[in-house]
């Protein structure tokens, strides 16, 4: 068998979360009324949510699935399948900063849920294979039971982070309903993703759903670090995340090719 269907792909993020919290803010209600006249005069929404009961502003850019909502407490940054870069709410975020003054404002929590594209493989046996790496091949030398399927939950944790990551094989079908479906997720301390679902299933996808791919669906919390000065170290905590969601992903494919080659071999 060639080696083709293992080339280094790269991660593709289809849905990522950002979550921030500071301290709460005790003129909340005089300043989101100013934060909505900031976004009416500075930013041009193409959607927006206020709900001044449950102490919650949102506003879309460009896509209905690229949002920021902010809160007493804190602000989620939000892309989709759109497949519009996070960076494009930086614009609503500097607003933010300007007209609600947050203090003691943390990085704490991440969601990002991709794949990493096998192009051309064929979906049954990568998942039967997948199915053996999951299982240890404790199945191996079964008469009765062949491994079809699989899928793993793994913890990691490093000096700065805390990941939670479920993985496993997917189709091209699949991966949009899990994309649109987040309590398929077996991962336990994700944000609401209520509205997120409804809009992404009215979201037609920004970019081409690749056939067969290694899904990775991931959690991330800062357990030191994540501080945030200013507009500047929103990105960087951001950029931050990405990579470690893009590093925990190759390291889970890269071990999902090389088992599947030799294998093959």
């Amino acid at each position: 068998m060639g080696t083709s269907g293992y080339s280094s792909a790269m991660y593709q993020d289809w849905l990522s979360s950002f979550q921030f919290q500071w301290t709460p803010i005790l003129t909340y209600t005089r300043r989101h009324l100013a934060l909505l006249d900031w976004f009416e005069q500075n930013i041009e929404p193409v959607a927006f949510v206020d709900h001044p009961d449950k102490q919650l502003l949102g506003v879309a850019l460009l896509a209905p699935d690229l949002r920021i909502t902010v809160k007493r407490g804190g602000m989620t940054l939000e892309s989709g399948l759109s497949d519009v870069p996070i960076e494009k709410l930086m614009p609503a975020v500097e607003g933010v900063f300007k007209v609600m003054a947050p203090s003691s404002v943390l990085a704490t929590q991440y969601v990002s849920t991709g794949v990493v594209p096998l192009e051309g493989d064929d979906y049954y046996e990568r998942c039967a294979q997948f199915g053996t790496l999951a299982s240890g091949d404790a199945f191996g030398g079964s008469a009765l039971w062949r491994v079809t399927d699989g899928s793993a939950v793994v913890d990691l944790t490093s000096e700065t982070m805390k990941v939670q990551v479920e993985w496993g094989i997917v189709q091209n079908q699949e991966l949009l309903d899990r994309l649109r479906h987040p309590d398929m997720s077996r991962l336990g301390n994700r944000m609401p993703v209520d509205e997120r679902a409804r809009i992404a299933h009215r979201t037609k996808p920004g970019r081409d759903v690749p056939p067969v791919s290694v899904y990775v669906d991931q959690v991330g919390f800062w357990r030191t670090g994540g501080s945030v000065d200013d507009v500047s170290d929103v990105m960087k905590r951001v950029t931050e995340a990405q990579q470690t969601a893009s590093n925990v992903a190759a390291e889970l494919a890269g071990k999902f090719r090389r088992t599947a080659w030799e294998e093959a071999r």
